[in-house]
């Protein structure tokens, strides 16, 4: 059995579940962030509610290089979607900005996901250097935190608001 790096973890929380964990989830890597991936060997584990990405400790070097794109950094996005169809029925839209961090881990990097009936609960956004260091040892140091996304409980129309 080969032996691989932990890259970075996204767990989904959701505040429906008792045991506050998101379910039924799928993580669908942007065609771009699927080839990337590729390239250096990745691989992605999914159970529902987390997304670990890992890779052979062999390509650590060559993902460093290929952590700009041209002047940009290089960003990983992957989609968050639902296989729960009534997962609308008890889920608010996902707020980039009240998104807690608690526990260690940190608040996933969001982007505005389009308003659109099949749109992604969340687009997650991570950085290939997220500490932006420019020091190879202390980037692969940096490998392997979880990043947390909270999704919410819709308030019931009995507990809402009246207008």
């Amino acid at each position: 059995m080969h032996e691989h790096c932990l890259f970075a973890t996204i767990d989904v929380r959701h505040d429906y579940f008792a045991d506050g964990h998101a379910r039924h989830l799928l993580f669908l890597p942007h065609k771009d962030t699927l080839a990337f991936l590729r390239r250096f060997k990745s691989l992605l584990h999914a159970n529902g509610h987390s997304l670990a990405i890992v890779l052979p400790p062999s390509q650590l070097r060559d993902l460093w290089s290929a952590r700009m794109d041209g002047t940009k950094h290089r960003v990983l996005r992957f989609d968050v979607h639902s296989m729960d169809a009534a997962c609308v029925n008890y889920t608010e839209s996902v707020d980039t900005l009240s998104q807690p961090d608690d526990d260690g881990a940190l608040p996933a990097p969001l982007l505005p996901a389009p308003a659109a009936a099949t749109a992604p609960w969340a687009i997650v956004a991570l950085r290939v250097d997220a500490i932006d260091s420019g020091d190879f040892r202390a980037w692969v140091s940096s490998l392997g935190k979880t990043y947390r996304l909270y999704m919410r409980t819709k308030a019931s129309p009995a507990t809402g608001s009246m207008h």
